[in-house]
Parts: C-alpha cells; sequence; structure tokens
C-alpha cells in the first residue's frame, strides 16, 4: 500500500489504541520526510498522523522503521487529511501545541482556518 492510499479527507469518527498522534502538514516530523507530492502547506488541509498501539517490540520497530524510510505502508500507521478533529480519550493526555505545552486533558479538537492571517515580511 502506498502513502497516497492512505490519503483522504476524512469524515466521521473511529476508535482505536493509539500509543502517538500528530496534526501538522507532515511533509517533515522530526527531520523524517514523508514523500508525498500532495502534501502541501497552504491547501486549507493537515495531515493527521495516528500510530496504532503495536502488539510486540517487532511490531513497534518495524512501523518506526517504515515512517523513518519516508512511508507509511504499515497496518499500525494511519494517515488522513483533515480540516477539523475533535480527539477523546479516556484518560488525561499532555498535549502540546507547535512544540509547546499544551495542557493534560481529555479532549482536545483543531479546526483548520485557511488563510486566517496574513504574514507581512519586510
Amino acid at each position: 500500500m502506498t502513502l497516497s492510499s492512505w490519503l483522504s479527507i476524512y469524515e466521521g469518527s473511529f476508535e482505536d489504541d493509539f500509543i502517538f498522534g500528530a496534526v501538522s502538514n507532515l511533509s517533515v516530523i522530526d527531520g523524517a520526510a514523508l514523500k508525498n507530492e500532495s502534501f502541501k502547506n497552504n491547501d486549507g488541509v493537515m495531515e493527521m498522523l495516528l500510530l496504532r498501539k503495536p502488539g510486540s517490540r517487532t511490531q513497534a520497530k518495524e512501523a518506526l522503521n517504515v515512517l523513518r524510510d519516508g512511508r507509511a505502508d504499515h497496518p499500525l500507521i494511519l494517515i488522513s487529511r483533515i480540516r477539523k478533529g475533535s480527539f477523546i480519550s479516556d484518560s488525561d493526555i499532555a498535549w502540546s501545541f507547535d512544540g509547546e505545552f499544551g495542557g493534560i486533558q481529555k479532549e482536545a479538537g483543531l479546526e483548520v482556518l485557511k488563510e486566517a492571517l496574513t504574514v507581512t515580511v519586510p
């Protein structure tokens, strides 16, 4: 399965056990580039990366190696494009926003506001 086959603008909800989640412009996370020309920084859509809870250390290592290689073709990896989302957990989770501490809570949400700000550089 290629990365592009995982990409869709997701509508609806789903439930699973995840150990990691990120919503960003996924072209680069932690210095690793996911190779997909559909990632754009100004399209009004963010990419959501979720890593399902592995059943073993071997599965976890395989999934991380796949991501490190710039791919997402592993059953533990879910990538979808979203404009708006809510995340709900049974337990408290430490959240971050743009690398800054975002509090500890059970629910968080986001909405992409395309071109909401105009940035002028002198």
